[in-house]
C-alpha cells in the first residue's frame, strides 16, 4: 500500500506501528521475519519512559500486554512517549480529543520539559492527520495547528534539540557521536532536490509556497478518503486485500506511473513517467522486494504489484482495517 499508492520505496519501509497499538508476540516475530528494523507500538508513561532499546531481552515497558518475556533479537522498540493531561492521564495519538489547543500545548510543553530536564529520552510528537484537517460540520482545526506550530517553534529554539525521524534516531543510537559532530553525519543532512518544475512528490518544487498544487488524486470510498500522487486503488484496502488493483490501467488517460526501483520518491514524476535525478549524488537503487501481492490485476494496473504487503497479510491480530488508512506522523525532538 505505501509503495504502490504512496510512492515509498520498499527499502525505506523500516518501521511498524500496530493499529490501535494492538500487538502481540506474533506481531513482533513477524516483523523480524519480514526484515523490519523497529516497532513503535509500546506506549510509555512517565514511569517507564525508557530510551529506545532492542528486544534482545524482551519488552522493557508496556508490560500489561503480557508479552514482556518475548525476545526478538535485532528488532528495536521505539516507545510512544505519553503526554499526561491535567489529571495525569497519559495521552498518545488522541491528545487533541482530551483538551482544547491551549491545554494540549501546555501538556506537551510540560511533558517535553520532563524529558529535557530529566533523562533526556527522545520526545515524540504523534498526530492523527484528521485532528488537523478541516471537515464539514467539525470545528476549524486551525487553532490546533497553530498550537502545534507554536510548541514546535519553542522547542526548536533550544540549541541542543534536533528534530529527527525514527530512522535518524536509531542511526545515532547505533553509533553515538558528540553533539558537535552531528552536523557532519550523512544521515542528518537534508537538502531539497532542485527541480525546475512542480511534480507530485510532496515538496514545493517551484518555490511558490504550495505543495503538489492540483496534482494529487483524491481517492474517495465513501467511508474513507485520501489523496495520493499515484493511482487510486479500485476499492478501499482491507486485511484480506491490502493492496487492491489500481482503478486506472496503464495506457489510459490519467494513469499515474508507479515508482520504479531505480529512483527515489523526491525525484520521481508519476505523471510524466520520468526520474529527474541526473547525477550520481541522487541515484537510488531499491533492493527490497515485495513479500506478497494482492489480486491478479496488480496494483500498478498492468499485471504487476510493487507493494510490500506481507506484514498486513501475516499478522493476524484483530484490528479495524480502516486503521491502515490513518497514517500517523511521528517526529522526535532529540535532546
Amino acid at each position: 500500500m505505501l509503495n504502490s499508492y504512496g510512492g515509498v520505496p520498499n527499502g525505506k519501509i523500516q518501521g511498524f506501528r500496530a493499529p490501535f497499538l494492538n500487538y502481540t508476540a506474533n506481531t513482533l516475530n513477524t516483523l523480524k521475519k519480514q526484515g523490519f528494523t523497529y516497532d513503535s507500538s509500546a506506549s510509555a508513561i512517565p514511569g517507564d519512559a525508557y530510551w529506545p532499546y532492542t528486544l534482545d531481552y524482551g519488552m522493557a515497558n508496556d508490560c500489561w500486554t503480557g508479552i514482556c518475556g518475548t525476545k526478538v533479537p535485532g528488532i528495536w522498540e521505539i516507545p510512544m512517549y505519553a503526554v499526561p493531561d491535567t489529571g495525569g492521564i497519559p495521552q498518545l495519538m488522541d491528545v487533541y480529543m482530551a483538551g482544547n489547543p491551549e491545554e494540549v500545548t501546555k501538556w506537551s510543553t510540560d511533558a517535553f520539559n520532563n524529558h529535557y530536564n530529566g533523562k533526556r529520552q527522545p520526545f515524540g510528537i504523534y498526530i492523527h492527520p484528521t485532528h488537523l484537517t478541516g471537515y464539514p460540520g467539525l470545528p476549524d482545526p486551525k487553532p490546533k495547528l497553530d498550537g502545534l506550530i507554536s510548541f514546535i517553534k519553542s522547542v526548536a529554539d533550544k540549541p541542543d534539540v534536533w528534530f529527527v525521524t525514527n530512522q535518524q534516531l536509531l542511526q545515532w543510537m547505533k553509533n553515538p557521536v558528540k553533539a558537535s559532530e552531528l552536523k557532519n553525519q550523512d544521515y542528518l543532512k537534508c537538502q531539497q532536490p532542485v527541480i525546475d518544475k512542480e511534480i507530485c512528490n510532496g515538496l514545493d518544487d517551484n518555490g511558490n509556497n504550495q505543495v503538489d498544487e492540483e496534482l494529487t488524486n483524491n481517492c474517495n470510498f465513501g467511508t474513507t478518503t485520501f489523496k495520493t500522487c499515484f493511482n487510486c486503488p479500485s476499492t478501499a484496502p482491507t486485511l484480506s486485500t491490502p493492496v487492491p488493483p489500481s482503478s486506472a490501467k496503464n495506457g489510459t488517460s490519467g494513469y499515474r506511473y508507479p515508482l520504479p526501483d531505480n529512483c527515489d520518491t523526491e525525484w520521481w514524476d508519476p505523471i510524466g513517467n520520468q526520474c529527474l535525478c541526473t547525477s550520481s549524488t541522487c541515484q537510488y537503487k531499491d533492493t527490497a522486494v515485495p513479500v506478497s501481492s494482492s489480486g491478479k490485476d496488480g496494483a500498478n494496473g498492468d499485471g504487476t504489484s510493487s507493494a510490500a504487503g506481507g506484514i498486513m497479510n501475516t499478522v493476524k491480530d484483530k484490528v479495524d482495517t480502516a486503521a491502515y488508512l490513518a497514517i500517523a506522523t511521528s517526529i522526535y525532538a532529540w535532546l
